[in-house]
């Protein structure tokens, strides 16, 4: 009788024991943060309640930074969750928390600052005069803008030139309303001939002018240069190749003389001639010609 007896007994504590742990202790009491999200009493924990972290066996809003609402500006003090001194989401939140102060008037990057400063700049229009960006007038019946300008809402602007074409500076243009710089045409230079008297390899007056620019262009553009001389049809093909080399020669010279030496020759002599019946027709074979090479 008093094994049974016995047995009951410690069933019945067991059974306590094992209720108790079941249940868990009363909120904000704790022992793991589950007692805190689901405490035994749900009544006893008020809706939006946020003690969900066992700190110390007891229910508290936060432990560390993390468990607060850092995208509103909270982090954790003393175990609760608080928005940090002077953080900002909307300009509102600044009027709120500086009234009157022009200094903290403004929220960028969840700090209050000033409207404007050296690192803020006002609108166009508008200056900055104490901390705030105010109408930034230029003009006036009693300030009159410069010549050229009209005064607009404050604001001197220019006169269009449709109104008056003779307003645009020298160098600009008028177009669309605005004065517009003039583009200057940029005019490809181009390398050219030049012919020789008859039997002759010396460059004419006429021909070094022609070399001078030959020059200019040739260092303007930086390329090798091909110089070919040619010859009429009149005399043997060993003179003329000779000839042809001469006259090749005083123009490369020229060009060394003005300052560039990348050069290559070649003398046709007769070779690419034309059949003439005069000096007109002759002299166009009495040459040399001139091209750029990449």
């Amino acid at each position: 009788m008093r094994r049974f007896e016995a047995s009951w007994v410690a069933v019945g504590l067991a059974a306590l024991l094992l209720g108790g742990t079941a249940c868990g202790p009363t909120f904000p009491e704790c022992e793991k943060d589950e007692h805190c999200t689901k405490p035994k009493d749900p009544k006893l924990k008020p809706a939006g309640d946020r003690r969900d972290w066992c700190i110390k066996k007891k229910c508290e809003e936060c432990a560390e930074d993390k468990h607060c609402k850092g995208e509103d500006g909270e982090e954790c003090k003393a175990n609760r969750c608080k928005v940090k001194e002077g953080w900002c989401k909307t300009d509102a939140d600044c009027a709120r928390m500086n009234p009157n102060d022009a200094k903290k008037a403004v929220c960028r990057n969840h700090a209050c600052t000033p409207e404007c400063s050296a690192e803020f700049k006002c609108p166009d229009g508008q200056k900055c005069e104490n901390d705030k960006c105010v109408p930034d007038v230029q003009c006036s019946d009693t300030k009159p803008c410069p010549a050229g300008e009209t005064c607009k809402s404050g604001l001197c602007v220019k006169i269009k030139c449709t109104d008056d074409p003779k307003l645009c500076p020298k160098g600009t243009k008028c177009e669309n309303g605005e004065c517009v710089p003039v583009k200057e045409e940029v005019v490809e230079c181009k390398l050219e001939s030049v012919s020789f008297d008859y039997n002759e390899h010396t460059l004419t007056a006429a021909a070094q002018e022609i070399m001078k620019k030959n020059a200019d262009c040739a260092k303007q553009k930086g390329k090798a240069v091909f110089i070919e001389s040619f010859c009429d049809e009149r005399g043997t093909t060993e003179y003329n190749m000779a000839l042809g080399v001469k006259r090749f020669s005083a123009a490369e010279k020229f060009l060394k003389a003005a300052g560039f030496d990348k050069t290559s020759t070649k003398s046709w002599g007769k070779e690419k001639a034309q059949s003439c019946k005069d000096d007109a027709c002759w002299s166009k074979d009495r040459r040399c010609d001139f091209s750029f090479k990449d």
